[in-house]
């Protein structure tokens, strides 16, 4: 059967965490309990002589919680002036640790930073929301100059690369050769008609002389040229 001092002995140190903590018990640990009241961390003197006779583990439960609110004051200098209800508060209470995460001045830093980034991000989305129409007017531009603009250049261009073609055939090498090669026949034969109307009594000597002299020169100079371009090398 338990007795009155079964009751009054103090539970585990794990069973002073709040239970609707939303902290996990890996973070909290069993050291990280903390007393029920601020009556639980009264100095020893104000403890009643009874409990001290009664239950010797009581002492050493209060010096313990007071060591953890020592050492979380040490490792968070922040808390140290919260009172034992407060510091409660903030394990179980979701929103009232987010409250007094953000009184810290880094976190309104990180606070603005991000609202500016967000606002930053809204008007880039506007300015390219706005650039729409402009984008769409230009597409239509786009698809009108390949429907029409574009099939008429490209005929253009098909028609002056044809005359590119014929250019760069008649003066090609071999064209060039065949043309001066006709105009070499071209001399004889004038040079020839000449010699017959002079046997035929056409032309006077002094006038067949004249004329035939400077159809030979032209077909001589136009005879060498062809020879040169022939020539290897």
């Amino acid at each position: 059967m338990k007795t009155s001092a079964d009751h009054s002995r103090p539970s585990p140190s794990g069973s002073n965490i709040p239970i609707n903590s939303w902290y996990p018990p890996s973070v909290l640990g069993p050291a990280s309990s903390l007393p029920h009241s601020s009556s639980e961390v009264a100095s020893p003197s104000r403890v009643p002589s009874r409990t001290n006779t009664s239950n010797p583990g009581t002492s050493s439960q209060l010096q313990h919680s007071h060591s953890n609110v020592g050492a979380v004051a040490n490792m968070f200098p922040m808390l140290k002036d919260k009172s034992v209800e407060e510091l409660r508060k903030l394990l179980s209470d979701k929103e009232a640790y987010r409250q007094f995460l953000h009184t810290f001045d880094d976190v309104q830093q990180l606070d603005h930073l991000r609202i500016d980034l967000k606002k930053n991000n809204l008007d880039l989305a506007r300015k390219n929301l706005e650039k729409e129409s402009e984008i769409n007017q230009l597409n239509n531009q786009c698809m009108i100059i390949r429907t029409t603009e574009l099939a008429s250049a490209q005929e253009k261009f098909q028609e002056l690369h044809k005359q590119e073609m014929e250019v760069k055939d008649r003066l090609s090498i071999s064209a060039l050769l065949n043309r001066l090669q006709g105009s070499i026949n071209e001399a004889d034969e004038n040079s020839e008609n000449t010699h017959r109307r002079l046997l035929s009594g056409e032309l006077e000597l002094g006038e067949f002389i004249q004329m035939y002299k400077k159809q030979r020169i032209l077909y001589h100079r136009r005879t060498l040229v062809h020879l040169a371009a022939v020539a290897p090398g």
